[in-house]
């Protein structure tokens, strides 16, 4: 069975990190086991990839950013010289839709990848991939939860669960606005909820929650010996403990 492996680049391999790259864990949500299994997650801050564990006919998909995006091209070369069919997404595609395609990526997808994601997969294990791919602005109650069963705790001090996405600011400094629209699209309070006792029961005591809503509300953390305890949202997730 083919594989795909998602691939978090990162400039400099440490061992572990400060926060988990969340859009690695939320499109491993969106993989179709059925037709690919688990997928493969390697975030680069802890681990190098290593093409060697890439074999023909399997997926790769890359998420970069400005900062990341040579690095992204290398494992980009690196994974087509193994053979495998490789989708390029993020930020910076999402701005500059041409680029990876002139860098050598099979397919690019600009905006969420949470719904179209499976798409991509199917379209290329039937050998019918496109050059780009509309993942456009997922509605909020469409965004997906990440895998947190594939994530290893002791590799994180943070984890980062997403409540909104989109900022009505228009920030010269930042691309949220342009890439993910000026109306904020807000998760359900349920997944949230959900998302969050995952992570407690993994261990983490120290929660990011991510708001794309203007620099003075964009990081939330949340400690949970100090916030106010939400029983009554507990009550409602099935939670007693």
């Amino acid at each position: 069975m083919p594989r795909a492996i998602l691939i978090n680049p990162a400039v400099t391999t440490m061992g572990y990190s400060v926060i988990t790259p969340r859009w690695l864990f939320v499109i491993a949500q969106a993989t179709p086991t059925d037709l690919v299994g688990n997928p493969v997650l390697i975030d680069e801050v802890v681990q190098k990839f290593d093409p060697e564990m890439v074999e023909p006919g399997d997926i790769v998909g890359i998420g970069v950013s400005t900062g990341n995006c040579l690095v992204g091209y290398r494992i980009l070369q690196q994974a087509k010289s193994r053979g495998a069919t490789v989708i390029m997404g993020g930020i910076h595609p999402t701005i500059f839709p041409d680029e990876p395609l002139e860098m050598g990526a099979d397919a690019v997808v600009t905006g969420n990848g949470d719904v179209v994601w499976a798409e991509m997969i199917r379209d290329a294990l039937h050998h019918t991939l496109k050059r780009r791919y509309v993942g456009g602005r997922v509605s909020g109650d469409a965004l997906l939860k990440a895998r947190w069963d594939l994530l290893d705790p002791t590799q994180y001090m943070f984890a980062t669960v997403q409540t909104v996405a989109g900022c009505p600011e228009n920030c010269s400094f930042c691309s949220v606005w342009v890439t993910d629209d000026r109306k904020p699209r807000l998760r359900l309070a349920d997944k949230i909820i959900e998302e969050v006792n995952e992570l407690y029961d993994l261990g983490f005591r120290y929660i990011i929650f991510v708001m794309t809503i203007s620099i003075r509300l964009r990081w939330g953390v949340s400690r949970a010996s100090q916030a106010p305890q939400p029983e009554d949202s507990l009550r409602r997730s099935g939670r007693s403990d």
